[in-house]
């Protein structure tokens, strides 16, 4: 791979000045001014690293992979391939986020956990132990995959759900907090991630409350998080919530109501066995 040069900066990132470039010491990857980079950290030469990330410890991030955001990596972990990390995702231990997965939102890949693929780790989900998230996989709202677990295929891990031990979840199933029928509502904001992570709860970053509460609430959230710039923006996203969870609701619930109903009736089953 052709090592980037200033001026395939200057195409790629025209909003980044020349001037706030500088080349890492250990590998030839470029850091804006504003990062952080330790100096046994290594930087690929492809590799980019922006606005208040981190990349310390050990870490490496290599192939055209790109840190962002406040995001940071740290101990031994390895960000390679095309993947992003970024929000204030972290990565850590000896993780490994290869392929075109992204990492972001405050989700965060530890131990010696993989992300790979083109899957997804967002929210305030954990990836931890040796699991591994591959495929186009998601994982979501406060989830948590760890142990030998593995998600793939087109899967989804969302809600508090949590995937452990050798579990393995392929195909086009759904682990999360209540059932659901269709994909749920899921939005990448400019600054957080938004989404219906279970029945009638949203989240928002790390921030899970019901549609009503947000509707409410949400400029006092924005003010406390010093986002006065996104205000408008995330107010049409509620808004837009609240609009799907109308029409959609309904028969979310419903079919909860018939898979709970169902799962009762298999437990009262097995009881009277």
């Amino acid at each position: 791979m052709k090592k980037m040069s200033l001026d395939d900066l200057a195409v790629k990132y025209p909003w980044i000045d020349r001037e706030d470039w500088r080349e890492h010491s250990n590998g030839g990857g470029w850091i804006q001014k504003t990062a952080t980079v330790g100096e046994k950290a290594f930087i690929g030469e492809c590799a980019v690293v922006t606005g208040s990330a981190r990349v310390t410890g050990s870490a490496r991030v290599d192939g055209s992979a790109w840190v962002t955001g406040s995001a940071w990596v740290d101990g031994s972990a390895w960000v390679t391939g095309s993947a992003w990390v970024t929000g204030s995702a972290v990565v850590d231990g000896s993780a490994w986020v290869d392929g075109s997965a992204w990492v972001d939102g405050s989700a965060r890949v530890d131990g010696s956990a993989r992300v790979t693929g083109s899957a997804r780790v967002t929210g305030s989900a954990v990836v931890d132990g040796s699991a591994w998230v591959d495929g186009s996989a998601w994982v979501d709202g406060s989830a948590r995959v760890d142990g030998s677990a593995r998600v793939t295929g087109s899967a989804w891990v969302d809600g508090s759900a949590w995937v452990d031990g050798s579990a393995r979840v392929d195909g086009s199933a759904w682990v999360t907090g209540s059932a659901w029928v269709m994909s749920p509502l899921y939005i990448q904001g400019s600054r957080w991630s938004v989404s219906m992570c279970d029945a009638g709860q949203l989240a928002i970053g790390c921030e899970v409350h019901t549609i009503d509460w947000w509707l409410e609430n949400h400029a006092e959230v924005n003010a406390e998080h010093d986002a006065a710039d996104v205000l408008e923006e995330y107010k049409l996203y509620i808004d837009m919530a609240a609009a799907w969870w109308k029409i959609h609701g309904p028969r979310v619930l419903s079919e909860t109501e018939k898979v709970n109903a169902a799962a009762d009736a298999e437990k009262e089953g097995k009881q009277c066995q």
